[in-house]
């Protein structure tokens, strides 16, 4: 009389086939989060500067904020954006760039030897650095990688009415014109 059920090498092999398969799975599934995580993390520090720009524009009543007292007195960190203690050491040693083009760039090294920077970290973790012209670099991530201007830095810059002007950063641009889809970086130009 025959027994029925799986024998040793009938499960052996079953095993081996979802393992392979999980295999292929994670890295992609892994990626899809990483990108999520990244996008939710630029849409939020996104919001919150905008909408400390428009508050700031509107407080001090002028048609351009990027000619207003906050943004020349470098004031616009510490008063409209609310930031943990100011400094530049939300931000990586050194930043790539998707095209490997100055693979070392260190912007806190531009930071400390140029006074004319204000820096913090936001509310929503990310690190930010801005001049007397209202332009500067946001990293959405602080010092987590991938340190890429890009993927997770960005240079930015202010419309007249507050709000970040997306043509200030190309990769910027094309993210938020793309539905907010972060792209692999290989694929900016």
């Amino acid at each position: 009389m025959r027994k029925r059920g799986f024998t040793l090498v009938e499960v052996l092999l079953a095993m081996a086939i979802v393992g392979v398969v999980a295999a292929l799975a994670v890295p992609s599934i892994s990626k899809a989060y990483q990108k999520k995580v990244l996008t939710t993390q630029l849409q939020r520090a996104y919001a919150e500067i905008s909408q400390a720009g428009v508050t700031a524009r509107s407080e001090e009543m002028v048609k351009d904020f990027r000619k207003s007292r906050a943004i020349k007195d470098l004031t616009f960190i510490g008063k409209y954006l609310i930031t943990m203690p100011e400094s530049y050491d939300g931000f990586a040693p050194t930043y790539g760039y998707y095209d490997s083009r100055n693979a070392n760039y260190d912007f806190r090294n531009e930071v400390r030897n140029n006074g004319n920077y204000r820096c913090g970290i936001l509310k929503s973790g990310a690190a930010i650095c801005l001049n007397q012209g209202g332009f500067g670099i946001l990293d959405i991530n602080n010092k987590k990688g991938p340190n890429i201007i890009g993927r997770d830095a960005f240079s930015i810059g202010f419309n007249p009415d507050g709000t970040i002007d997306n043509s200030y950063s190309y990769s910027l641009e094309r993210i938020i014109h793309n539905g907010w889809d972060i792209d692999n970086p290989d694929e900016f130009i």
